[in-house]
């Protein structure tokens, strides 16, 4: 019998990708049982699956990047977890529909009102695209080349109700490089009420401002702020880096 941990993997996923994750697993197993894997950066899947300790439930990952690497939500759909995965890089999104069948993908820049906008993503890294101008200006900075199309942004409002999203769903995760307040605000929390929120701030914003908005905000709903989850060091302006806060409803 498979353990617990694995037994819902076969429904979710195809047989290559099954394949290949099983062999991990059974690495893991021979040399170091007490190993945990965690896809995320900072190890935020680790303390989302010890917050939840369930086998199943519903996220929203809205600038999901990659289905797997870097992820906050990978461990939990390898639990049985389902949810919507939202990204304006459709290379991203089609690499998610591969390996997350059973997760339904969005294609859609997410902003707090409907507007055009320009997505910038940075040639030879699909991990750094952003709407964000500011965001834009500073990476560009380190980078040798960007491709840049228009879209028109959703509201995170219209995308749950398009696919009729129960009011309290368990996990909400915003990344989405520098316009992050903007997508959060698209949120009608009068309608929606998330039980967890894992939203990345750039440690930029957290130096310069003693009053973080989004902190302010969320507290404002009526979310307890439980701390900071360092992803990456701050160096300068131009590579600020990130951490993720975490916030319970």
């Amino acid at each position: 019998m498979l353990p617990k941990t694995m037994r819902a993997m076969p429904k979710q996923f195809r047989i290559f990708t099954l394949a290949r994750l099983f062999f991990v697993e059974i690495i893991r197993r021979v040399f170091d049982q007490r190993a945990t894997l965690s896809y995320a950066n900072a190890g935020e899947d680790l303390i989302l699956r010890r917050i939840f300790n369930r086998f199943n439930g519903f996220y929203v990952d809205l600038g999901c990047n990659s289905p797997d690497s870097t992820s906050n939500t990978f461990a939990l759909y390898k639990l049985g977890w389902t949810g919507i995965c939202i990204d304006a890089n459709e290379q991203l999104i089609a690499r998610h529909a591969i390996m997350r069948p059973n997760d339904r993908q969005v294609l859609a820049a997410v902003s707090k009102q409907q507007k055009e906008v320009v997505f910038t993503q940075f040639v030879g890294d699909d991990n750094i695209s952003s709407i964000d101008e500011g965001f834009v200006e500073r990476v560009s900075k380190t980078r040798v080349g960007k491709i840049e199309k228009r879209m028109q942004t959703q509201t995170l409002r219209e995308i749950l109700e398009k696919h009729s999203v129960e009011k309290n769903f368990d996990l909400l995760c915003i990344d989405v490089e520098g316009h992050d307040f903007e997508a959060l605000q698209s949120l009608d929390f009068s309608k929606y009420r998330p039980r967890v929120i894992v939203i990345e701030i750039l440690c930029l914003e957290l130096i310069r401002y003693a009053d973080n908005p989004i902190i302010e905000f969320l507290l404002s709903h009526n979310y307890r702020f439980a701390g900071y989850i360092m992803q990456n060091a701050y160096f300068a302006d131009n590579n600020p880096g990130a951490v993720n806060g975490l916030y319970f409803g």
